[in-house]
């Protein structure tokens, strides 16, 4: 869209228009528009379509298309913006705040082409639409409760059920008969479960017997809805049209049983999305690795096979040896090298400072020889306390942020030469703090069939020989 503005001469309307699902219409937006399009020329105008967008799970910073409007309106490209009402351009309080200070800066019009003749018009009083602003969020907040409070009691659909409706457009929920016996196994044989191994093993086993994701096994064992009720704060409420898969009394039961596995499963899980610390690279092709996931509780691998033989390596490994040679490096860091760089770099920046230290203190000699020589008429007027007098109280202020960056530096270079002397790096390291530490040592990592390469970071403070033969020993 960016092209169609770099030769504007004139500013345009903006023609916008929001739906949450891409099965929904812009008929009606369209329609509530299009006496607004009809009284202009069609380069006067553009139209922003956003499909598929729902302000209540999409944020501002995400959502392309409104952007892009709100780009070209900073650069004063835009004069007025159609709309159909305020819940349109977002459902977040805060958002909305930040539309409407856009608005103001920029003199926009902002024209709600809703039908309704009692609907608010745009104000520029903040106040006003920033009650307008709750309204919309609380409206949208709204929505979300009674949609997921309608999925919760009628879903569109639910694995190992079908769906009816009968002539009044009632639902009913029946099991089908291929997942009926396994949805009753997987509950029944939960009620013995009676570790976190045996736990996975059973969600791995229906796993693959129901051809779900081990997470979705998760998520029917604690799913009231197989016991043919909702769930409302810490009671279950049955569902009279829903088939149930267990009676309310075991799946209460079998909550008992599976919470403490369930809590330390997710635990783990969560553990496992961020096990990648640093993505390798494929020997071969020099492309990154894929990420897969392995089963639940176990490591993932990183994988290439990239039109060459598969290349791959389990992450819980590669992880430990990343880890282990980053400590390595830290054993073999040339201390005396590393003193002597950050040394130089500290002396570099106090010499600096000593430098802007003493011009300001020149420029302060220099204002205050003018005040003691200015003319009587010049101090009668006293104009010389809104110049001479506040550049001189300016002056000062730097040369003391001058001097407080210098004693700094000094304290800094200081703390340099203790740590270096008489603190051990790599005995101070523990594993967490290492594993934070790793992308700062390692550059790239390329995984081969047999050996892995490194590139490292700071190359000119190691002893890359000695470094490398105890690499050669791991």
């Amino acid at each position: 869209m960016a092209k169609k503005f770099d030769s504007l001469k004139q500013k345009l309307k903006v023609f916008l228009r929001r739906v949450s699902t891409e099965n929904q219409s812009l008929e009606m937006q369209v329609a509530a528009d299009k006496k607004y399009r009809d009284a202009l020329d069609e380069d006067e105008y553009i139209e922003v379509n956003e499909l598929g967008v729902s302000a209540n799970k999409m944020k501002l910073k995400n959502r392309e298309r409104i952007l892009e409007v709100m780009s070209i309106i900073s650069q004063g490209k835009v004069d007025t913006l159609y709309v159909y009402d305020r819940s349109r351009l977002t459902r977040n309080f805060y958002e909305y705040l930040e539309m409407v200070d856009l608005f103001i800066l920029h003199d926009i019009e902002v024209v709600f082409t809703s039908t309704d003749s009692s609907y608010p018009t745009f104000n520029s009083n903040y106040l006003i639409e920033g009650f307008n602003g709750i309204l919309i969020e609380e409206e949208g907040k709204s929505i979300a409760r009674r949609v997921a409070d309608a999925h919760r009691k009628l879903p569109p659909r639910k694995f190992g059920y079908d769906t009816y409706k009968d002539d009044q457009g009632k639902k009913s929920y029946t099991l089908k008969m291929e997942h009926k016996n396994k949805i009753f196994q997987l509950f029944e044989k939960s009620r013995r479960i009676a570790n976190t191994t045996e736990f996975i093993q059973l969600v791995s086993t229906f796993s693959s017997l129901m051809k779900k994701q081990p997470t979705d096994i998760v998520r029917i064992l604690t799913d009231p809805f197989y016991a043919g009720c909702e769930q409302i704060s810490t009671y279950l409420n049955s569902l009279p049209y829903v088939e149930p898969g267990v009676s309310k009394e075991t799946f209460l039961e079998i909550q008992e049983v599976i919470e403490p596995f369930v809590k330390k499963l997710q635990q783990n899980l969560s553990g496992r999305s961020e096990e990648n610390i640093l993505p390798p690279k494929c020997g071969i092709c020099e492309k990154s690795m894929m990420y897969r996931k392995s089963k639940m509780g176990e490591s993932g691998i990183y994988t290439c096979s990239n039109k060459h033989k598969k290349i791959s390596i389990n992450v819980e490994d590669y992880n430990d040896m990343l880890i282990n040679c980053s400590s390595m490096v830290f054993e073999n860091l040339n201390e005396e090298e590393i003193e002597k760089k950050a040394i130089k770099m500290i002396n570099h920046i106090l010499d600096n400072l000593g430098n802007e230290i003493e011009a300001a203190n020149k420029k302060i000699e220099y204002i205050e020889a003018q005040i003691a020589t200015m003319s009587y008429e010049r101090f009668l007027s006293k104009q010389y306390e809104k110049d001479e007098l506040k550049l001189l109280v300016e002056s000062k202020q730097k040369r003391k942020e001058f001097r407080e960056n210098q004693l700094l530096c000094e304290n800094y270079k200081n703390k340099v030469k203790y740590l270096i002397s008489n603190v051990k790096i790599s005995d101070c390291l523990k594993r967490d703090e290492l594993i934070n530490l790793v992308g700062l040592i390692i550059k790239d990592c390329y995984v081969h069939e047999s050996t892995l390469g490194l590139n490292l970071f700071f190359n000119e403070f190691l002893d890359n020989e000695q470094l490398e033969r105890k690499l050669a020993c791991e």
